[in-house]
């Protein structure tokens, strides 16, 4: 499936409301659950709710209008024939709906171990029909199933992650109570080491399918290696016997990218456990330095008491007491004085004269080539067209014809140089060329002379 981009873009803030539009539909859809509104609400209605949301969430309650107008259609509709009423649109509804199966998936409360036994329990031997291996395939790795175990492993990760941010929590607690800390760390472990088992299990589990499933294709392809040549088999069966072997090679594929789909997730988990388990290091360091903190604060108390006096106002410390004074670097500030000569100096485009003469001569150069090229294609192109018609061409008049009415030989050779090429590369045309001279081109300084090329 792709996507639109732009029309993604256009449409999503629409689709996926703010935080404070999107928890008045969401208190909306509580209320009619609940039955404290229909499922018609009236306006009167939407505007409590809108106020209601605010006092949850502790902010600004915004104009009903204006919420009401970022909803309407993708979230509110009115119903036919209501138009005093709104209703919930079935987009609002499973946009509930996705939410509450995020942050209230039901798989969390069943072991993830009981739904690989139960979707993936297969003994190789009693398979003896491809009809029963792809039954089994249908019933246990349809698309339905497939998605409940990975709903189940996105549950699994996302207690995991909740297991995190409560250690992180205790970390940073600044409780004292150190036994409470450890209890409460050990209460999050005891849930993560049955995550690990569970995981454990499930390879398991993963590993004596894909064995189970291997000897199931080894089963079909032993059955149509079995057939030899000249057997009195027919060839309907061995033709039978190789569809079986594809058929279940074909499962075999399916199950096996699903079980990647699985090991990839997994190793999220593992990794998220992992990172979870090193929080114990962190929480030893704490310790450690509570201890040491507390520690070096009693001795200080008792430094303190050992060198204090007492007099009837309380203890008096000592003119000799040590006091540490605070660290510190002499330095030395210098300001630099304000000097336009540090700022870059403006500099002017200067024009230079334009020389008339020059502009002119290279202008007639550029309309003479100009010109010499035009003149070139119209005549390549006016004897191209001769040529094709009379199939045969005397060109040494015609060039020295060019060279009379033009006077530029570069004109009568370029064009000569193109007719060449043209007539050489078919057999169609032939173009004839007088090796000597016209006795009418004396007076130019124009030369020809003979060449045999001979091919080996």
């Amino acid at each position: 499936m792709s996507l639109d981009l732009q029309n993604v873009l256009q449409y999503y803030e629409p689709l996926l409301p703010s935080r404070e539009d999107g928890m008045v539909v969401f208190l909306l859809n509580h209320k009619i659950i609940e039955g404290e509104i229909d499922e018609q609400f009236t306006y009167g209605d939407f505007k409590q709710a809108v106020r209601q949301t605010a006092d949850l969430g502790s902010w600004t309650v915004p104009h009903s209008e204006a919420v009401l107008k970022n909803l309407l259609n993708y979230f509110i509709e009115r119903p036919p024939d209501q138009k005093q009423r709104y209703k919930l649109t079935e987009y609002a509804l499973k946009f509930i709906a996705m939410v509450d199966q995020k942050l209230n998936n039901p798989y969390r409360k069943f072991p993830l171990r009981e739904s690989f036994e139960r979707y993936t329990s297969f003994n190789a031997g009693e398979i003896q029909t491809i009809s029963q291996f792809e039954s089994w395939f249908q019933q246990g790795f349809n698309n339905t199933t497939k998605q409940s175990i990975i709903d189940h492993l996105e549950a699994l990760k996302d207690d995991v992650n909740q297991s995190i941010k409560d250690l992180n929590l205790l970390l940073y607690n600044e409780s004292e109570d150190i036994l409470e800390t450890i209890s409460e760390f050990t209460e999050i472990f005891k849930g993560l080491n049955e995550k690990t088992e569970e995981i454990r299990d499930t390879l398991r589990l993963g590993n004596n399918l894909e064995r189970e499933i291997n000897a199931v294709v080894n089963y079909f392809y032993e059955r149509a290696d079995s057939f030899q040549p000249g057997s009195q088999v027919t060839g309907t069966d061995y033709l039978q016997a190789m569809e079986d072997y594809r058929k279940s090679e074909s499962i075999q594929r399916e199950v096996r990218n699903f079980f990647l789909v699985i090991d990839s997730k997994i190793g999220q988990l593992r990794e998220k456990i992992i990172f979870a388990s090193n929080k114990l290091n962190d929480l030893q360091h704490n310790f450690r330095y509570q201890s040491n903190y507390k520690l070096n604060i009693k001795r200080f108390l008792d430094f303190v008491l050992s060198e204090a006096g007492y007099s009837k106002d309380g203890p008096v410390m000592p003119a000799g007491f040590p006091v540490k004074s605070i660290p510190s670097e002499k330095f030395k500030y210098t300001i630099v004085h304000y000097l336009e000569v540090f700022f870059p100096i403006r500099k002017m485009v200067q024009q230079l004269p334009l020389d008339r003469e020059y502009q002119h001569a290279e202008r007639k150069k550029i309309e003479k080539e100009i010109t010499r090229q035009q003149r070139i294609a119209a005549l390549v192109s006016h004897y191209k067209q001769k040529l094709q018609q009379a199939k045969e061409m005397d060109f040494t008049k015609e060039f020295h014809a060019m060279l009379e009415q033009d006077g530029d030989v570069e004109v009568a050779i370029n064009v000569s140089y193109e007719m060449v090429i043209f007539a050489h590369n078919s057999k169609e045309f032939k173009l004839i060329i007088d090796p000597g001279l016209l006795a009418s081109s004396g007076a130019t300084n124009i030369q020809s002379w003979q060449t045999n090329i001979i091919q080996k």
